[in-house]
Formats: C-alpha cells, structure tokens, sequence
C-alpha cells in the first residue's frame, strides 16, 4: 500500500486569528456553524474543545451531522433551515438569526447572508473562494479547520471567551420545542425514524441515498459518533448509497454498515449486489419502497397539478436479493424495523428489507411566491402530449 504524500495544514496569519479572537470575545450571542470540513479536517475533538471552552451553542450542516454528537449539551443538531411553514425551522432560523457573530467552520453556505444582515460571519474555510461570497460582514480565515481551531483556541481563551454563562439551558429548550412540534404533526416518517434509530447501533455506518427518508434525516436523525452519517452531499445523487455503503464496508470491514435508500433510486445500481454476494460485504439495505419515484411526484404535482413518468414497474425485492444469493426480508409495518434491523445485522451475508410504503408527502423545502410564476414551471405547449 503507498502511504499518500503529506499536505501541510493551512493556518490563517497571527493578525488574522488575533482580529477573529477579539471579535469572537466581544460578541454577546456568538454560534458556530459547523460543515463537512470538519470532518474532513478530521476536527470533530477540535470543535468540541471550541465550543466547551468559550460556551458557544453549536448548529451543524447536514454535511457536519456527526461532527458534534447530538446528544452534547451545547448542540442544537441539524434540524436547520431557512424561514418555513415548520414551527421548528422557524425557531432555528431565529437562532441563526440572533447570532450577533456566526463563526463559520468548513461550510459553503449559502449565498444570502446567511448569518442574517447585521451579524458578522467569522469563515474559516481551506477553500478560499468561499471565504467571502456569501456575506456581506465577514471576517475571512484561510486556513485549514483543525489547525484553525487549534491555534485561536488560545486566543479566545487569553482573552477571556469562555467567561460568558453556558447557553446549554436554551438550548435544550430549543430541541424541546423541535421535538414538540415533531410529536404534534404526527408525521409518519418521524415515527419511523425513530423506530430505525432504535434499531441501529450508534457505532453503524448509515449511508442515505436521495429519497424522501433521506431528505427527512439530513433535519432528523440523531448522530452521536463522528462520521458515521454518509449523503451525497450538496450533489443529491440519485442511486449514490447502495455503491458507497459498499465501499464502507469495505474500508471498516467490522463495523455494522446501513443503506437507506427508496426503490427508485435503489434500481440504479441494484446489480451490485452480485459483488456485495461474491466479495462478503455483509451490508443491510432498508428500502423503502412506493413503486414511484416519490419526491419527483412531489415537485410534479405541486408545480403542475399531476405527474408524469413518476410511476415505476418493481421486481419483488425478496426474490430480486435472493435471486443473487442474498437474503431478503419483508417488513410487514415499517416500525418493525426496530427488530429487523438487528436481525439484518446479525445475518453473515447481504441484506434487503423490502419495507412497503404508502405516498408520502415530506413537504419540500418552502419556496417564495414569485417561483411558480417563472416560465419553466408551467408545462410548455408542444412538449407534454395530452
């Protein structure tokens, strides 16, 4: 095996960390927002070591899921996102909002200022053309995420950050509140999640494809060890789970591996499972199956009023895994898979659940009004036949 070639970690300048720690210490409602960087930087100990010694809350990208465990006081997860018809999301979105100072870690944001028009965004990101796209007070640190940490850690502590009282009270009543609203919805796939949650190990690799569950867990599922919650990303890759959960397994050969994914985007490369079946990958499948490819219906009927093309024509899934020399299970209601889910573990070969699913409509993401009035929402003439 060749050893890769050493990359030296970036550090912003002294000046540059001494401008960001004052900033950072005279702010009165700092947050850090937490990436996928972190994790790359392989800076998860780093940030948990920022956020106790200065008493800074932490929101994580789902890209960061993992990086702080959900279960740390001074956590408020990932259940973020901009101003919605979700209670929850509204309350997050005030958070970020009030932050008078957001210390950016290793994300891309958004464009927009996303830490809201009078707050300062503090950015530390390896890649220096996100330092300043985004917003519009920023104080920009190149460098690389844990080494960033590590040298203004002393800083911020010279200078007295860690002084202010622990936010921990607040945030545990904003996740109190998201729970609340999750309970009150009775939404059926936060049941179910929470049926998977208990099933799964904590030390398990879960690899989400892009499928409504998917979309759900980026807000919703809990992540309590460092990278061990796998998505595509910004890319949203339909079919990217079941290769990647290969390639886990592969690379951890003893920790217990996890595919989520839908039946649409499962097709896309369910022929693998003959190399999961010839080299041992002992990988479980949960999919979820609604002959259709769901969030397309979605966008479809409520763009257009209808769908098109959104129906799909399924294999038996228990006989598909069978046929391939894996073993095939059916889950009768989908909260069952608290036990299958163990038992699919536990088995010394690949696994499918085949967990039938009724039309599920995870609202997307709220988009302005003035969206559904651009041209390309409307079916043009000529191109859908009656």
């Amino acid at each position: 095996m060749r050893t890769p070639a050493r990359i030296p970690r970036i550090v912003p300048g002294p000046e540059d960390l001494r401008e960001a720690a004052r900033v950072i210490t005279a702010s009165r409602t700092p947050l850090i927002f937490a990436g996928g960087g972190v994790a790359r930087s392989n800076a998860e100990n780093s940030l948990i070591e920022l956020a106790e010694a200065t008493n800074i809350p932490v929101v994580t990208s789902s890209g960061g899921k993992g990086t702080i465990p959900d279960s740390h006081e001074l956590s408020y997860g990932s259940c973020f996102s901009p101003r919605g018809e979700r209670q929850e999301m509204n309350q997050l979105y005030e958070v970020m909002q009030a932050a008078d100072v957001v210390i950016g870690i290793g994300s891309r944001f958004s464009l927009g200022n996303p830490a809201g028009e009078s707050s300062m965004l503090v950015n530390i990101n390896i890649d220096d053309g996100d330092l300043t796209r985004i917003q519009s007070n920023t104080l920009p640190l190149h460098g690389d995420a844990r080494a960033t940490i590590d040298a203004l850690l002393p800083l911020l502590v010279a200078a007295g950050a860690g002084d202010r009282p622990s936010p921990a009270a607040a945030v545990a009543a904003a996740r109190r509140l998201i729970a609340y609203y999750d309970i009150r919805l009775k939404e059926p796939q936060y049941a179910v999640l929470e049926a998977m949650q208990r099933g799964i190990p904590e030390d398990t690799f879960v690899v989400w494809d892009v499928t409504q569950f998917g979309f759900y867990a980026r807000t919703h599922y809990k992540v309590y060890r460092p990278k061990t919650y796998i998505n595509s990303g910004y890319s949203f890759n339909l079919g990217y789970a079941f290769p990647t959960v290969l390639g886990a397994k592969v690379a951890r050969p003893s920790r217990p591996v996890v595919c989520v994914a839908g039946d649409g985007g499962f097709m896309f490369n369910s022929s693998e499972l003959s190399t999961a079946v010839q080299y041992g990958l002992n990988v479980v499948v949960v999919l979820f199956r609604n002959d259709s490819y769901g969030n397309v219906a979605r966008d479809l009927d409520e763009s257009f009023g209808g769908t098109y093309g959104t129906d799909l024509h399924n294999p038996d899934f228990v006989k598909f895994a069978e046929s391939f020399g894996a073993v095939g299970m059916r889950a009768n209601d989908p909260h069952d898979l608290e036990t299958l889910i163990p038992r699919a573990l536990e088995r010394d070969a690949p696994v499918v659940i085949d967990v039938p699913f009724g039309t599920m409509r995870i609202p997307a993401a709220p988009l302005p009004a003035y969206v559904n009035t651009l041209p390309w929402t409307q079916p043009q003439e000529g191109l859908i036949e009656s």
